[in-house]
């Protein structure tokens, strides 16, 4: 029996990893409804913007225009949007909205689990260990946190490349290696911009324990080729976020945190440390690391006690001996929730508490079977964590239904804190919970003025002759709106409901190209119009912007598929020290 599982080692890994996945979310998607999270409705609005937009034959578009309340926000290239293309197409392909949300899920923890394998094993050439770890770690209470209690859907999807940064990061370190860095790196890019700044900050504090690497000429070559390959990778999100903000004149809108920036007190990481429920604090098994750490210290290699004083070093960094309220005028303020830096605790405490726990075991000299222990810390980690979705569903199971169509004047249910809490049931409540959208998010800030943000949000525009708003009904299509409304009164200039970011806009009133311009409130204003019925084309249009995205990632790919393939006509030395496993 273990020779037959030896020889079909990845297939048995690949298919526990595929029924552990399933597993995980099988009661939501038992139940087949999606419980109130604090980012799950602008992150739906997301994916039916792409949604709609694939079904319009539409795959890269640049401005919303089907969601968020239709007036053309640039929230789709400021943020990135390609984990979301996943819960697009299994909505499309499944024909059903909520479930649809939850077999991506499944593949994202199905992903999660064999990069967190391949990345410890690339380390430690240990099965047991790589098989333990991505278990602890995607069974986690802040990775099961995340998926339900915050559907932050881009923190979702960069947490499951977190392990191959570090590893790679490691075989740079040690050998030169840099493809995997490069790799883990760009999947952070192009799923969470907050999240790459962290995990860049947490690598340059390892750099900084291991500064005698920057004397080294070829660390700093290998690091020049991954820096490149992960900018080719990620062009798909750094080139419109740097073109919407760097390129453009606009200035944005920051959002404020709602109780201020404030730093976790050591009383509660304590407390949510030992609790055994999903949080977006540390767990349980990041305890144990802390304690089995301590415990193994003087047998752990120089790499771990890094990743020791790594976690160690954040911790204390999100709690409160930071004065995170002075930094709340900082760009530091950017962060929103110091606790937010604990996802990189979370990986280092669950590798040391894995392999330190394996090696303490190893050295008690006993005879022991891998199978077995694999088969325990399974039933152990998949059955802790259907607990704790069981105790989530339980605690949201009586909260309303959205049985209405959420509008301006009527919002999702919350509670006396401010916590949005609902449930949605079936595809009429998933529709009514699209209805309208309150995030202010990715305006710019000259529209954020308290009167035509919330007007456009509205599909009305606005007179600027007598100062009468104007309703107009409306029909989206891929990167643009169509507009008709009625005008009357004197010659009058008006604003459209519409945001205007650059000149690239095309405007056509009644079938004729018209001029236009960036009104005071940063959107589409048309001048010098008299009484009678209008209608009116927007269409944007940015061939570069989308050229500028698609081509640096093309070349990305074709390199990463040379690296691994070595056609025997590549130069030599080209890509020395690109592979990254042995």
């Amino acid at each position: 029996m273990r020779l037959f599982i030896n020889k079909h080692q990845g297939s048995f890994v690949y298919g526990s990893f595929a029924l552990i996945a399933i597993a995980i979310h099988c009661l939501f998607l038992w139940h087949g409804w999606l419980f109130a999270a604090n980012d799950m409705q602008f992150h739906l609005h997301e994916i039916n913007e792409l949604r709609q937009n694939i079904s319009h034959g539409s795959l890269n578009p640049l401005i919303a225009t089907f969601a968020f309340n239709n007036n053309g926000n640039a929230v789709i290239s400021l943020y990135p949007k390609w984990p979301l293309y996943l819960y697009a197409f299994a909505q499309m392909l499944f024909k059903d909205s909520i479930r649809g949300i939850f077999i991506a899920d499944m593949i994202k923890t199905f992903l999660g689990l064999v990069i967190a394998f391949y990345s410890v094993k690339s380390i430690k050439k240990d099965d047991l260990s790589a098989y333990l770890f991505a278990l602890l770690y995607m069974t986690s209470n802040m990775v099961l946190a995340y998926d339900y209690q915050t559907m932050d859907i881009g923190v979702m999807w960069s947490l499951i490349w977190i392990p191959l940064v570090f590893a790679g990061f490691y075989q740079w370190l040690k050998t030169g290696k840099w493809v995997g860095l490069a790799i883990g790196l760009s999947g952070i890019l192009l799923s969470h911009i907050l999240t790459f700044v962290i995990v860049l900050f947490s690598l340059v504090v390892l750099t900084l324990f291991n500064y005698k690497v920057l004397f080294s000429l070829k660390r700093w070559q290998s690091l020049f080729k991954g820096a490149v390959l992960a900018g080719l990778l990620s062009s798909l999100t750094c080139v419109p976020l740097i073109y919407f903000t760097l390129i453009t004149p606009v200035r944005y809108w920051t959002p404020s945190v709602p109780y201020g920036l404030t730093g976790t007190a050591f009383k509660n990481i304590f407390q949510f440390f030992t609790i055994n429920n999903a949080s977006m604090y540390l767990g349980l098994g990041s305890l144990l690391g802390i304690v089995v750490s301590l415990v193994n210290f003087k047998r752990m290699s120089k790499f771990q006690i890094d990743l020791f004083v790594l976690g160690l070093l954040l911790i204390l960094l999100q709690s409160q001996l930071i004065p995170w309220k002075k930094l709340a005028d900082t760009p530091l303020s950017i962060i929103q929730f110091p606790w937010r830096l604990l996802i990189i605790p979370l990986v280092c405490f669950s590798y040391l508490l894995v392999v330190n726990s394996i090696a303490m075991i190893r050295r008690l000299d006993f005879h022991y079977s891998p199978v077995g222990i694999a088969v325990i810390g399974t039933v152990l980690f998949v059955g802790s964590a259907l607990l704790r979705s069981e105790q989530f569903i339980k605690s949201q199971i009586n909260t309303q239904e959205i049985n209405y169509r959420v509008v301006a004047q009527r919002g999702v249910p919350m509670d006396q804190n401010g916590q949005q809490i609902y449930k949605v049931t079936n595809e009429a409540e998933y529709q009514n919970l699209l209805g309208y959208s309150i995030s202010w998010d990715y305006y710019p800030v000259k529209t954020c003025n308290g009167t035509t943000l919330p007007r456009i949000m509205q599909h009305q525009g606005f007179n600027l002759a007598n100062g009468e708003t104007i309703p107009m009904s409306y029909r989206p299509k891929p990167d643009g709106i169509y507009f008709e409304f009625n005008l009357t009164g004197k010659r009058s200039n008006i604003e459209l409901p519409f945001v205007a970011y650059d000149h690239r806009y095309q405007v056509r009133l009644n079938g004729k190209n018209v001029s236009w311009q960036i009104s005071p409130s940063g959107v589409i204003q048309l001048n010098h119009l008299t009484s009678g019925s209008y209608r009116v084309d927007v269409q944007y249009h940015n061939s570069g912007l989308k050229v500028g995205m698609v081509v640096p990632f093309i070349i990305g790919v074709i390199t990463l598929l040379v690296i691994f393939v070595k056609p025997t006509w590549l130069p030599s030395g080209l890509l020395n020290n690109g592979k990254f496993r042995h």
